[in-house]
C-alpha cells in the first residue's frame, strides 16, 4: 500500500520519513538559497582587491563613527547593527590590504 509506495523514494525510509543524510534542493529552501547568494557576492568582492576596500571602507567608517559618537536615535539595535558593520568593514579592508595567499605551502 501506501507505506509500500514511500518507502521506494529515493531519500526516504520507511513511511516516508527522510533519511539521515538527505537534503532537499535548495529551489525548496528558497532562503538557503538567498543566504548562498550573498555569500558569493560577498566572497567575489573579497577577490577584487580595489573593490572590497571601498565597500569595506564604506562600511567601516560610518559605523566607527556610530560606535564612538553618541546619536539620540540609538537604541541597542543599531549598536549590535553597528558592530556587525564594524567586523564586517574591518574584514573587507584587512581581506583588501592583505591580498591573497595560499592556502597551503609545502615544505621544501
Amino acid at each position: 500500500g501506501r507505506d509500500e509506495r514511500m518507502s521506494t523514494l529515493p531519500g526516504t525510509g520507511g513511511a516516508g520519513t527522510p533519511v539521515a543524510g538527505t537534503r532537499r534542493p535548495a529551489a525548496g529552501r528558497p532562503r538557503a538559497a538567498r543566504v548562498r547568494r550573498v555569500r558569493g557576492g560577498v566572497l567575489r568582492l573579497v577577490r577584487r582587491r580595489p573593490a572590497g576596500l571601498a565597500a569595506g571602507a564604506a562600511l567601516l567608517l560610518p559605523s566607527a563613527a556610530v560606535a564612538v559618537a553618541d546619536f539620540p536615535w540609538e537604541s541597542w539595535f543599531t549598536d549590535g547593527l553597528g558592530l556587525v558593520a564594524l567586523a564586517t568593514g574591518a574584514a573587507l579592508v584587512v581581506a583588501a590590504l592583505g591580498g591573497r595567499r595560499p592556502d597551503w605551502v609545502d615544505p621544501a
